[in-house]
């Protein structure tokens, strides 16, 4: 039996409700006459609960993430899920209706999950090793742009890529696959908005990357200070170059020997450049950091990881998880970032905050907050 959200139409809870164990039908109930109607969006109960919890914040912006998955099932347009496609225009509508910006993540993986948060046969394919996900990518966009476009203003194509390539236990050499199929997934949905889609909705649209900064764990030595270099390029560098710098890698031409970048044809690269609206960053904490031991690295293998290892430092106030609260490392990386890619694109912090465990004197939440924002705008 195929279940649909069902609307109670009166206070008696019984009289409507659906017969899963029975004989697979509902029967009518003696001097009763039920009344059908359409499906509506308040058939979704958790869509009100959301938008509750938004009003009585006082929030302005929203930002989730679709199921690629419940969307897209076999992963592929014809076997979309028509009541999801209900679900998310129910939301994206009542958001409308509250005067709520929203923000729309197309993929956000799920490092816990078997399948990365991938439709369960374009994993089995190879997921992001294999380039037909990356075509499934754009046609998953597509659909979304053509079906939810009018009712978002900020896209958001995948959600931290910089971790998702390494969420792969593969080669160097598939990695490095992973993150060219990431970025060309990315480009070309981002074209496409462009050019089909962008004068009409007027959304904005790029990808989000984890953003944590780094400190030397001993700023006298020389090879702290590089490895410094090599994480942030690493982190960020790798993602942003190829897109904003006007730079043609190839297999030979590393990010100043931070690391090796995956081969980009002439006409990729065309296609890269440019291809964001803004640059999105997920920050939340700072690290110390120092080059990894000769023993526990070959060399092979360096240019295709952070290449460094990471300590706390004990004086830095922490969440009971471990998650070192130093606002100043924001406003670090900002500047890191403006220094490097200049005015070109503006920046927009699209994730940040601690572990609090506390559910209502969560004060350790509101002194991170406060203190990360009047870093930001320094």
């Amino acid at each position: 039996v195929h279940l649909q959200p069902f609307s109670p139409q009166f206070i008696d809870p019984v009289l409507y409700q659906w017969n899963v164990s029975g004989d697979c039908s509902l029967h009518p109930v003696a001097g009763v006459t039920l009344h059908t109607r359409g499906s509506q969006c308040t058939d979704f109960l958790s869509i009100q609960k959301h938008i509750h919890l938004l009003e009585v914040t006082g929030s302005s912006h929203y930002r989730f993430a679709l199921d690629w998955p419940r969307l897209f099932p076999k992963g592929d347009v014809l076997s979309v899920d028509a009541e999801a496609v209900r679900y998310y225009h129910c939301m994206l509508t009542e958001l409308q209706k509250k005067g709520i910006r929203v923000a729309v993540t197309l993929y956000h993986p799920s490092i816990q999950s078997q399948t990365l948060g991938l439709p369960r046969m374009l994993h089995a394919q190879g997921g992001w090793v294999n380039t037909s996900t990356s075509d499934a990518f754009v046609d998953y966009a597509t659909y979304c742009f053509q079906t939810f476009g009018p009712l978002v203003n900020v896209w958001i194509t995948v959600n931290e890529p910089n971790r998702l390539t390494e969420a792969y236990n593969v080669s160097a050499k598939e990695r490095d696959m992973v993150l060219r199929n990431v970025l060309m997934a990315h480009a070309r949905a981002w074209k496409i908005y462009h050019e089909h889609f962008r004068q009409q909705q007027k959304a904005m649209i790029s990808f989000a990357l984890h953003a944590d900064w780094a400190e030397p764990a001993n700023p006298f030595v020389d090879s702290h200070t590089s490895t410094v270099q090599h994480f942030l390029f690493f982190e960020l560098g790798r993602f942003l170059d190829p897109i904003l710098q006007n730079i043609a890698y190839t297999d030979a031409n590393s990010c100043h020997d931070c690391f090796q970048m995956p081969h980009f044809s002439k006409d990729e690269r065309s296609e890269l450049k440019g291809a964001l609206d803004f640059i999105a960053l997920n920050h939340f904490t700072t690290r110390l950091v120092y080059p990894k031991l000769k023993q526990d690295i070959k060399r092979s293998s360096f240019v295709h990881d952070y290449g460094c290892s990471f300590i706390a430092d004990p004086t830095w106030a922490s969440s009971n998880r471990g998650q070192a609260m130093v606002p100043w490392g924001l406003r670090k990386v900002l500047r890191w970032v403006k220094n490097r890619y200049g005015n070109t694109r503006p920046v927009i912090i699209t994730a940040t905050g601690i572990d609090d465990q506390s559910s209502y004197n969560d004060h350790l939440r509101q002194r991170y907050i406060k203190s990360y924002m009047q870093e930001a705008l320094k």
